[in-house]
């Protein structure tokens, strides 16, 4: 403890300070008092304020900085990294997880039918059924279906080369690296993702 007793700065490792509260009455010190110029205060304040600890030996007040968990910040900015491409994912395909296996299955029939040369007689029910609803020929659903397809992949691609490059960039950063400031500048294109 560090107090300003009113014949000097004064640290401690006790709690027992009582400052004097008149002129003439005296200021109550521990026995493990040590008197601490005002520079020296000054700088172990600051040094507090950043998050030191305050150690008491021998030699004096040193301010300790305790010691990073460079393994557990790296570990949570890409864990940062990964949650930011399943926002970008989810907000790209607003529609839902089950609609995304249905949209899926979708993009394989449309590929079957394209392998088959786009013969009107085999369309599937999947583009036939898409075609129907938008009151559009099988050919422009199939071309719509193809398009969205396409999108998907890009975005997709997108989103995975953005996460693994920043994950990549976190793990080949020194262990004094700023983590999370490598990890926005990942973090932010993935954030535009999908908020077209």
């Amino acid at each position: 403890m560090i107090a300003d007793i009113t014949n000097g700065i004064f640290y401690s490792n006790e709690d027992e300070f009582r400052k004097a509260n008149k002129l003439d009455e005296q200021a109550t010190l521990p026995r493990t008092a040590i008197f601490i110029e005002q520079n020296d205060y000054n700088e172990l304040l600051a040094l507090q304020s950043q998050g030191a600890v305050l150690k008491f030996d021998d030699e004096g007040v040193h301010a300790v900085m305790p010691k990073r968990d460079a393994a557990a910040e790296r570990e949570y900015a890409i864990n940062a990294i990964d949650a930011a491409a399943d926002a970008a994912r989810t907000r790209d395909n607003s529609i839902g997880q089950l609609l995304d296996v249905e949209y899926q299955q979708v993009i394989e029939a449309h590929s079957r039918w394209y392998a088959e040369g786009y013969d009107e007689a085999k369309c599937p029910e999947e583009i036939t059924a898409w075609a129907n609803a938008e009151g559009i020929s099988a050919l422009q659903a199939a071309s719509d279906i193809a398009e969205a397809a396409a999108h998907r992949e890009e975005v997709i691609r997108q989103i995975r080369t953005i996460r693994l490059e920043g994950k990549a960039a976190i793990r080949s950063a020194g262990d004094d690296a700023d983590f999370a400031a490598i990890a926005q500048r990942f973090i932010k294109p993935l954030g535009g993702i999908g908020n077209q």
